[in-house]
């Protein structure tokens, strides 16, 4: 009867077998398809997976930035990596366009030499202009520097994955934004000042008007686009400086797994960017 008994118990147990391998496969699939640490509890929605097309509002032009009463633009909080990725390429697209737009309007109006001398007020609000939008536009290029920072270390992923989720913030802002700015706007806009005023319709008056007022209109329209050229590249060598500094610095601290460190380095950068809002 003891014999019966154990067969009957060690039949049991063998049938009982596949069903506890396929628990712990399913309890390992879940663990390999999340990226978190032992510690860490997964959230329903990682905030780095989230993409743009599941957000309920798209991200256009108007929601990128918006205008505060003194004039100057501030961050519009974004509500993922690829959304924020999306706004900072509509930053610089639309402020590009912005100058661009009145550039032109400039060229249209300003083609003669009598028609500079008539509108030199215009073209020196103008070069006003390029200078404070670069200058604000390098400004929030290091605001959404803190906003990916802040979303990365504030993310339930491993130390290892948060490392390498900073490498969005070397690409989109120090890479492809910092090169998009001086393409467009030092090595693209300021050039065609050059040619249109300087090397253009001031060129062509050397002929027509008295020399004395011919070489004051000149060297003030030189003055005015080299002052201009120089403010705007180093406004967009500091932006670059600092963002790589930045991003080699919370790197560091996190290849070291050193998340407090890290976040300190968030917190000494985030109030040096503050302060250029001051």
């Amino acid at each position: 009867m003891k014999k019966v008994i154990s067969i009957f118990i060690l039949g049991a147990i063998i049938l009982s077998l596949p069903s506890c391998k396929g628990e712990s496969a399913n309890n390992n699939s879940v663990s390999e398809s999340t990226n978190f640490t032992e510690n860490s509890q997964p959230t329903e929605e990682p905030m780095v997976q989230e993409t743009v097309a599941e957000t309920k509002t798209p991200v256009t032009s108007e929601t990128s930035v918006q205008e505060n009463s003194t004039g100057t633009s501030s961050l519009v909080k974004a509500g993922s990596i690829e959304e924020l990725n999306t706004v900072i390429e509509n930053d610089i697209s639309n402020t590009v366009a912005i100058l661009t737009s009145e550039y032109e309007q400039l060229e249209t109006e300003i083609n003669t030499y009598d028609m500079y001398i008539e509108n030199t007020n215009k073209v020196e609000t103008f070069y006003n202009m390029i200078n404070d939008e670069n200058k604000n536009l390098c400004i929030r290029m290091q605001e959404y520097a803190v906003s990916y920072a802040e979303k990365i270390l504030s993310s339930n992923i491993s130390i290892d994955d948060k490392y390498d989720e900073f490498d969005e913030l070397y690409d989109n802002i120090y890479d492809e934004g910092g090169d998009n700015i001086y393409d467009e706007i030092y090595d693209g806009l300021l050039d065609d000042m050059y040619d249109l005023f300087y090397d253009g319709v001031l060129d062509d008056g050397y002929d027509e008007a008295p020399y004395k007022e011919w070489s004051k209109a000149s060297s003030q329209e030189y003055d005015w686009w080299s002052e201009t050229s120089s403010d705007v590249y180093d406004q967009w060598s500091d932006f670059q400086s600092d963002v790589y500094d930045f991003w080699s610095d919370i790197r560091s601290e996190l290849w070291d797994n050193d998340i407090d460190k890290a976040k300190e380095v968030l917190t000494d950068y985030k109030a040096d960017v503050n302060k250029l809002r001051q």
